[in-house]
């Protein structure tokens, strides 16, 4: 197994190649992405109220979608929200929905399109 540097800014301690982060920075990004995803939720719910995101129906869809495509569809990073493609949240088809991280579900929620800079990973 190759070890790396922690990816903090600063941090130079060497880590097993499956973390990202040292056992010391790890805790806190996971509290920073807890934050994040706490912080869209409450964005939602204040535009399309609590019925659609919390019903069972969604949560098994998100939870499908997430399993289908684990990586953000426009810069392959872990994605840890489902977005509909046409902002229809009537259209519940697989099709029409999108795995993102949080940095690319913000932009295309701002300004509609895809982050500068951030193209799909032709790789996936």
């Amino acid at each position: 197994m190759r070890a790396h540097i922690c990816k903090w800014q600063g941090c130079n301690k060497l880590i097993d190649e499956i973390s990202l982060y040292c056992d010391r920075h790890e805790p806190v990004v996971e509290a920073k992405r807890k934050k994040n995803r706490n912080e869209l939720a409450m964005m939602f719910r204040a535009k399309t109220g609590p019925s659609v995101y919390n019903s069972p129906r969604w949560k098994n869809l998100r939870r499908r979608k997430l399993a289908q495509e684990p990586l953000c569809e426009r810069c392959a990073q872990i994605a840890t929200l489902v977005h509909h493609k046409d902002r229809d949240t009537s259209n519940w088809r697989m099709e029409n929905m999108e795995s993102l991280c949080s940095r690319c579900h913000i932009d295309e929620h701002r300004h509609g399109r895809k982050p500068k800079g951030v193209n799909k990973n032709p790789y996936l």
